[in-house]
C-alpha cells in the first residue's frame, strides 16, 4: 500500500465570505492542511472589480478549486506538477514580436512559353 498517495478529502474549509471594504468587494476563504511537517493555512482573497462579477465569474471559482486540489497532492507529485504547470505557463505566453514566423517575400513571376511534355514510355521487363 502507498503511504503518500492522496489522502481522503479531509479539508478545513472557513465558509467563504463576500463583504465589501472601502467600497470594494471582496471574497475571502480559508483552508488548512495538515501535514507531517505542521498545519499549513491559506488564505484566498479576490478583489471583483464590480458587484455584478462576484457571481459571474466561473475562472475564479475554477482558480480556487485548482488551489485546494493542488494542496491535496502528495509531496512526491510536486516536482512533476511544477513542470507541466511551467510547460502550460510557457505555451500560453503571448508571443514576442521578434519570435513571429517571417512574412513570405513575393516573387515576380513570369510567364513561360506553352510546350508539351514528351510522352514517356516503360517496358516491363
Amino acid at each position: 500500500m502507498k503511504s503518500d498517495s492522496i489522502k481522503p478529502w479531509n479539508l478545513t474549509l472557513s465558509k467563504p465570505r463576500l463583504e465589501t471594504k472601502a467600497g470594494e468587494f471582496l471574497l475571502t476563504v480559508g483552508w488548512k492542511v495538515q501535514s507531517p511537517l505542521g498545519d499549513l493555512h491559506h488564505l484566498f482573497a479576490y478583489k471583483f472589480a464590480s458587484p455584478a462579477s462576484a457571481t459571474t465569474t466561473s475562472a475564479l471559482y475554477n482558480r480556487l478549486f485548482a488551489y485546494l486540489v493542488l494542496d491535496q497532492l502528495p509531496d512526491r507529485v510536486l516536482p512533476e506538477v511544477l513542470e507541466q504547470l511551467g510547460n502550460l505557463w510557457m505555451f500560453y505566453q503571448l508571443p514576442h514580436p521578434e519570435s513571429q514566423p517571417p512574412q513570405p517575400k513575393r516573387l515576380r513571376a513570369k510567364m513561360g512559353r506553352r510546350y508539351e511534355r514528351p510522352t514517356y514510355s516503360m517496358t516491363e521487363e
